[in-house]
């Protein structure tokens, strides 16, 4: 009991929310930075069902997002003052400084399915060209692209409609490392 006494009961809170931090920008947030992506002119880009035809579904994530990044940001501060005894001044200053700090890593951990996605893109886009070598075809950027970004969405979109975007995705990226590590141990 006096460990928990020891440490606070804001470095508890504090903890959980960064581990709430990661959760929620890696698998439930990631459209947010999907959508930018597109924005910019990323015409692979897949957005979820879900994000697409519920704009309050967007809001509410943007909002929450915004809401966990500030209590993660006080919380920490909280369990720093708890060790630390900070005037009001330095507990906004280092409010300030968790609140980048939490933004920071979320803009990192929110890249993650998008990564998923393009390492899916550009499997699509070697088979493509693979199919386009051995039917003797000459081979056009343009048409590989299409065909690429035809697949690529309609195999998206279809785990979508089933629910399991994100879990084809994660399954994807885990069966890429086992042929990949399997590779590397048959080169050797």
């Amino acid at each position: 009991m006096s460990f928990i006494l020891f440490l606070g009961l804001h470095f508890y809170i504090a903890l959980f929310l960064w581990f709430v931090t990661f959760f929620w920008f890696r698998y439930k947030a990631y459209p947010i930075h999907l959508k930018k992506m597109l924005l910019s002119g990323k015409v692979w880009v897949y957005l979820p069902l879900k994000w697409r035809k519920n704009p309050k579904y967007q809001t509410q994530v943007k909002l929450f997002s915004l809401l966990l990044i500030l209590l993660t940001g006080y919380f920490s501060s909280m369990a720093l003052n708890h060790f630390v005894v900070l005037s009001n001044l330095d507990f906004v200053l280092f409010f300030v400084l968790f609140v980048l700090l939490v933004s920071i890593s979320a803009r990192y951990w929110i890249r993650y399915v998008a990564f998923l996605e393009l390492d899916y893109y550009y499997l699509q886009y070697h088979k493509q060209y693979e199919v386009a070598q051995k039917e003797g075809r000459q081979t056009d950027d343009a048409d590989i692209r299409n065909k690429c970004a035809w697949y690529f969405q309609s195999n998206l979109s279809q785990a979508d409609e089933k629910g399991r975007f994100l879990t084809y995705l994660l399954n994807f990226n885990k069966t890429q490392r086992s042929n990949k590590a399997k590779r590397n141990k048959n080169d050797r």
